[in-house]
């Protein structure tokens, strides 16, 4: 279940130490949150229940969460809307981010949470755009927002801030990903524009509260808003941008890019002449997007959403047998059995937790064997 800050500052406290302990990289983090294991359970868990990690490291671990104190209370960002804390072990956390790799082991939230189970196409572009490029993120970021898809940008200034704005005038919904903590809304001059955004979508970030900006935080930041999508249109973008981050990121992660077709003559639309060259999809119009979402990439959200709803339901005993018959006398990484089984990383996680705590697996160099 989704903590929520503010009603527990205890509990607030050890969710922060835990998710900042510098004593666990990053597969161990994800093993351990995208198990289910919450503070208080870690606190009494015994060596045999956190066989996952190095019981040493568990043990510091979970003496950091023993003597950690209530802090300041995170700065309230909207006075409807607390802070919420999702990880991949929360059902709310969006499918299709989790489907990704280095995805964020935890989102901070403010807003309608509930809006990551929708889909969504990510709009990104330079932050200072011409008359036209401005028209365009209106006109593209409206007609989307119309047709029942959120937008998700990056709340930077230019296109970022304009497709945010104009979705909210067509009485759609958007989604912001923060490069800073969730209480440090940059740039300064739109924090109104967060605010609305809190109060008609969400605002989210993967960075603990109190970040500020930080120029090695953006890429990360990108990787999520098209993480997040089914597909992402760069609007209008120079060389280098930021925006071609969040293209690349997008064709890794396979999902649709375009781009829009912009003279030879304007520098502004450089980056995006480049993503055509380089096989992106032309968009000419917020329908030629609508075409390919509504024929390829919604299935694509449904077949991912669906398979989250199915996993959730799965009988968690047939869930290790299967796992058993894929290993036989194999050893494989957790990486190759999520991908044979097509369930997500999380789950199989959980899943070869218990087994080897049942002493029917075993973990080796190479990854999981079965115990003889």
């Amino acid at each position: 279940m989704a903590h929520i800050f503010g009603r527990d500052s205890l509990a607030d406290a050890r969710w922060l130490t835990l998710l900042r302990y510098p004593g666990l990289d990053y597969s161990e983090r994800q093993q351990l949150i995208g198990a289910g294991w919450t503070p208080e359970q870690l606190l009494s868990a015994s060596a045999v229940d956190l066989a996952c990690v190095d019981w040493s490291v568990a043990d510091d671990l979970r003496r950091a969460l023993s003597t950690a104190k209530p802090g300041q209370r995170l700065a309230e960002i909207h006075p409807n809307h607390p802070v919420t804390l999702l990880t991949q072990a929360d059902r709310q956390f969006p499918a299709l981010l989790r489907a990704c790799s280095a995805a964020p082991t935890a989102l901070f939230c403010v807003g309608d949470s509930d809006l990551l189970g929708q889909p969504s196409v990510a709009m990104v572009g330079t932050r200072k755009p011409s008359l036209d490029g401005e028209r365009a993120a209106h006109w593209f970021a409206r007609d989307i927002a119309r047709a029942g898809l959120a937008t998700v940008s990056g709340l930077a200034l230019g296109i970022d801030g304009v497709v945010h704005r104009a979705t909210i005038e067509a009485g759609g919904q958007t989604i912001a990903v923060m490069a800073t903590g969730v209480d440090s809304i940059y740039p300064r001059r739109h924090k109104d524009l967060a605010l609305h955004i809190a109060e008609t979508g969400l605002l989210i970030t993967e960075f603990f509260p109190g970040t500020a900006p930080d120029r090695l935080n953006f890429p990360r930041r990108n990787r999520t808003i098209s993480g997040l999508a089914l597909a992402t249109v760069v609007i209008q973008a120079s060389r280098p941008s930021g925006s071609l981050i969040t293209a690349a990121s997008a064709a890794q992660q396979g999902r649709e890019v375009f781009a829009l077709p912009w003279s030879p003559f304007s520098s502004q639309g450089e980056g995006c002449r480049a993503l055509l060259a380089d096989g992106a999809t032309l968009a000419q119009s917020p329908a030629d997007i609508l075409t390919v979402i509504g024929y390829s990439a919604r299935e694509q959200f449904a077949k991912i959403s669906d398979q989250a709803a199915a996993d959730a339901d799965f009988d968690t005993e047939k869930r290790q047998r299967t796992i058993l018959d894929l290993l036989g006398d194999a050893t494989l990484a957790i990486d190759e059995i999520t991908a044979e089984l097509a369930l997500p990383a999380e789950e199989v996680q959980r899943a070869l937790m218990a087994l080897e705590l049942a002493g029917v697996v075993v973990r080796s160099q190479g990854g999981y064997c079965a115990a003889h």
